[in-house]
Formats: structure tokens, C-alpha cells, sequence
């Protein structure tokens, strides 16, 4: 696993740094502070293209979703992220509004961690099975079908995903019947982002 710097270490370094390199280059010219003026730059372009999303991701195996979230927004600036780490921010995000039971919000994080792409088939296959949860939520079935069409050429290795594939092919197989149930008692769905869909950290 790649080592990270804690990110409050990492800000009192940007901070020090930049600090230390001004007061030399006040007191003894520029190529003094030089050395600590360039690290802080290089740690905060580092900050902006990664984000917090490892130590994030580490987080998750405790289950403590508000730590995960509370650390993934120290990612002040996600629009800037390098491209895997943020659509794994939005990865990460949709799961934990699905978990808090925030599906419209939810959909909207991995409906923008899709458009991003996703590097794995595992992670492709989470975000798939949750946006076509959210489809069948909404009986658009259409749109379900588009989503496990995406499912089927995938490579999956974790073994609930491939249980709860295996479970949306029984839904959709018996499409009418499915249809009836979800009028009578509400889709319950495949639980996007929970504990067993977690990605894991890189």
C-alpha cells in the first residue's frame, strides 16, 4: 500500500514550509528559501491531484461512515483531483449518502464516478449495480436493462458482487413478477454502498 501523509501533517508542512522559505529569502535571498518554497508547492499540487481519498478509503473497513465522510471533505477542491482519485471520491461519496439512506444524492455521486470512469471492473460493477437499483427504484426498466447489459461482460473477482449480480439477473429474468412485488411493497434493491461493496483503498 501506498504510503500516505497524514493530511493535517501534510497542511502544517505546505504552511511551515512556505513560511520558512519567505523568511530566508527575506533575510538572505531568494536561493535560500528556494528548496522550502518549492516543497510547499509540490505538497500542495500533491494535496490537490490526491485528495484524501486513501486515507478515506482506509477508513471505510471500520464502518464509521461519518470519519469516512468527514475525511473525504478535506478534499476542499474535487474538481481538481487526478482522474481516478476523483471518481473514486465520487465513489466513495455515493456510497455513504447510500448508506444514510440519501438515494437521489447517492445516484448523483455515481452517476458522476461513472462518467469519470472507473479504473477496475469491481468498481465499474459497484456503480453499475447501483445506478441500476436506483433505475429499478424508479421502474424505469429501460434504463435497468441499459446498466445490466454493462454488468454482463465485466470481470468481476469479489464474491458478493457477483451474489448480488446474480441476484439482479433473477430480477430481471422475471421481470413482470418483479414489477408486481415492487407495486405492492416497494423495491428494497442491493443495498449500493454498503459494507459489502466497499472498494478498496489504493
Amino acid at each position: 500500500m501506498m504510503y500516505t501523509i497524514n493530511i493535517y501533517t501534510r497542511f502544517a508542512l505546505m504552511a511551515g514550509s512556505l513560511l520558512l522559505g519567505i523568511i530566508l529569502w527575506a533575510a538572505f535571498g531568494f536561493w535560500y528559501g528556494f528548496l522550502f518554497i518549492l516543497a510547499s508547492i509540490a505538497l500542495t499540487v500533491g494535496y490537490l491531484l490526491l485528495g484524501t481519498i486513501q486515507s478515506a478509503a482506509i477508513m471505510m473497513q471500520s464502518g464509521d461512515m461519518d470519519a469516512v465522510d468527514k475525511q473525504l471533505n478535506l478534499t476542499r477542491y474535487p474538481e481538481y483531483l487526478y482522474g481516478p482519485n476523483k471518481a473514486y471520491y465520487y465513489l466513495l461519496k455515493g456510497g455513504i449518502a447510500g448508506q444514510r439512506k440519501d438515494y437521489e444524492t447517492s445516484e448523483q455521486h455515481y452517476l458522476m464516478a461513472e462518467s469519470i470512469g472507473l479504473p477496475s471492473d469491481n468498481e465499474k460493477a459497484m456503480v453499475y449495480l447501483a445506478i441500476l437499483n436506483f433505475r429499478l427504484q424508479k421502474n424505469k426498466w429501460a434504463e435497468a436493462e441499459e446498466y445490466y447489459k454493462k454488468l454482463k461482460p465485466l470481470n468481476i473477482s469479489e464474491p458478493m458482487l457477483k451474489e448480488q449480480i446474480q441476484q439482479v439477473e433473477q430480477v430481471m429474468k422475471n421481470k413482470t413478477q418483479a414489477q408486481a412485488q415492487m407495486a405492492r411493497q416497494g423495491f428494497r434493491g442491493f443495498a449500493p454502498g454498503g459494507k459489502q461493496t466497499r472498494p478498496r483503498p489504493r
